[in-house]
């Protein structure tokens, strides 16, 4: 069961919801800024809820307008999502980075003197922007009196992470402005990064 199932399962937990009511919901969630949600992938994932049974579509007509194909939880469908949660990997979740895999083997690559700079510079714009994207629909929810608790933790950790990370780019484009591969093999630097090194 993927994540994006555990989603929707879990929307449709709280009430039946037809399919483009079942995107609105995810985008006034923000659910793209921390989730790996695809709208894009929404009727998809219903398709395939409702072979394995854990969702039954039913199609209800409103007067002249055309037919909605309204989708609710069975019970099949409740147990999974509980047992989906339950077997999340919530305690030992790790982060890895791309960016830390093209470091690693900057040599392999053959990276000229400042293109890990760039490199690193675009992350720092897609940290800002993400960051940027985070706060103004945490404005929204602000502005319309609608954050639940759920929202602010989640919020809350998605701009911790991100601040972190921010700290760390902008400590990064000191170190390696313009060096080359061949640098990162050092083992004498004198560099003291943004949190010390254990002793």
């Amino acid at each position: 069961m993927t994540k994006v199932d555990l989603m929707v399962l879990g929307l449709l937990s709280e009430q039946p919801m037809y399919g483009y009511q079942l995107k609105r919901v995810l985008e006034e969630k923000h659910a793209d800024l921390w989730s790996e949600v695809s709208t894009g992938h929404l009727y998809y994932t219903l398709k395939k809820l409702k072979k394995f049974k854990y969702v039954v579509e039913k199609t209800i007509r409103f007067g002249n307008r055309p037919p909605r194909h309204v989708y609710s939880l069975t019970d099949g469908g409740k147990k999974a999502l509980k047992t989906g949660l339950d077997e999340l990997d919530v305690h030992t979740q790790r982060l890895f980075f791309s960016l830390d895999i093209v470091i690693a083997f900057a040599k392999a690559l053959s990276l000229p003197a400042g293109k890990l700079e760039l490199i690193i510079q675009k992350r720092k714009k897609a940290v800002e922007g993400e960051i940027g994207e985070i706060k103004n629909a945490w404005r929204d929810k602000v502005i319309t009196d609608s954050m639940s608790l759920s929202e602010y933790l989640i919020f809350e950790h998605r701009l911790s992470l991100l601040s972190a990370e921010l700290k760390w780019v902008r400590w990064a484009l000191k170190v390696v402005k313009g060096i080359d591969y061949r640098t990162l093999n050092a083992t004498d630097f004198k560099i003291d990064g943004p949190y010390p090194l254990p002793k």
